[in-house]
């Protein structure tokens, strides 16, 4: 068990070091690591990468506080503090996998604990010294008695047991209506849903009719996608002379569009933001954050009515949640 739950960890501590790279001294420094073990892990020759730096350093932070709850709140809060929102999910997700995988194995060990109460310490059970031997005999041969007067006796030794006609279940009104037979099996009860709504990033909701100020912003939208700007976008990225990117507008409650672009180094992370964008729709609209704001006239060749000359920008920094 131990060596699984390792296992997990350096599996997730080397996707985690990977997306912090550039950032893990600033987390490693609101995590509480001493200044002179940063500047040892910095100057060790053996780890040149950053993010094998980077998974040192949580090596390091599990090595002082061992227990889960420890060092993924101190990690938590650190990330959440460089604002590193993407990797916040991915730490709530892992925590949240290790618990339910404990709490499982809690309740296993629980069921395979031995009952306190012996079978036969059961009242009318073999080895049961409480009921008197000629109670007994006295029975047996009282139902031989009534067996053979209704002409069923059984043989010398034997013992008649007593049957009972199976009653019919009644049924109430609603079930006949509902077709229900005597023999149907009852509906169970379900349970209310207790999912939690999804709780919106932090930061004022915008509305695309608002938005006029170029540059980055903390504020967030809730929007959905309207339409794709060519239709090679919606099988995927696509990669241009510098990086892959797609264009598509979105659409809010203001009944506003606007032009925006996912521009990304690395394909993966394009695919990732292009998935929620595609899956979106009016019904299952998005919380999207962490978004650059350019002026930039419409193209004439996407002939779309309207007087915005604003384009918004995703990019590997930008979070998107389903709403």
């Amino acid at each position: 068990m131990m060596k699984a739950a390792q296992n997990r960890r350096e599996k997730f501590f080397r996707k985690l070091s990977k997306g912090l790279k550039n950032d893990w001294e600033e987390v490693a420094s609101h995590c509480g690591i001493p200044h002179e073990e940063i500047e040892n892990i910095k100057a060790s020759t053996c780890n040149p990468h950053l993010h094998e730096k980077s998974f040192q350093f949580l090596v390091k932070l599990w090595e002082k506080f061992p227990h889960l709850e420890d060092w993924s709140g101190k990690l938590l809060q650190a990330l959440g503090t460089a604002e590193r929102m993407d990797l916040v999910e991915q730490l709530q997700g892992f925590r949240l996998n290790e618990k339910t995988i404990q709490d499982t194995m809690d309740e296993g060990s629980l069921d395979s604990e031995p009952s306190l109460t012996s079978s036969s310490s059961q009242k009318g059970l073999p080895g049961d010294s409480s009921v008197p031997e000629n109670s007994k005999r006295s029975e047996n041969e009282g139902i031989l008695k009534t067996a053979s007067q209704n002409g069923n006796a059984k043989p010398e030794g034997s013992v008649a047991t007593k049957t009972t006609p199976k009653r019919k279940r009644k049924l109430s009104k609603d079930a006949k209506e509902n077709g229900a037979g005597p023999h149907s099996s009852p509906k169970k009860r379900t349970k209310p849903s207790t999912t939690k709504p999804v709780k919106p990033p932090k930061g004022g909701l915008k509305k695309i009719k608002d938005i006029c100020e170029e540059g980055s912003h903390t504020w967030y939208i809730k929007a959905w996608l309207d339409h794709w700007c060519k239709k090679e976008y919606k099988k995927g990225p696509v990669k241009g002379p510098n990086k892959f990117h797609c264009s598509f507008f979105l659409r809010d409650k203001s009944e506003e569009t606007i032009y925006t672009s996912i521009f990304c180094n690395n394909k993966k992370e394009c695919k990732s933001l292009w998935r929620y964008i595609k899956g979106c729709s009016k019904k299952k609209p998005l919380y999207i954050r962490r978004l650059n704001v350019k002026k930039e006239d419409i193209p004439k060749y996407l002939n779309v009515p309207g007087k915005s000359n604003c384009k918004l920008i995703l990019n590997e920094h930008s979070e998107v949640t389903k709403a």
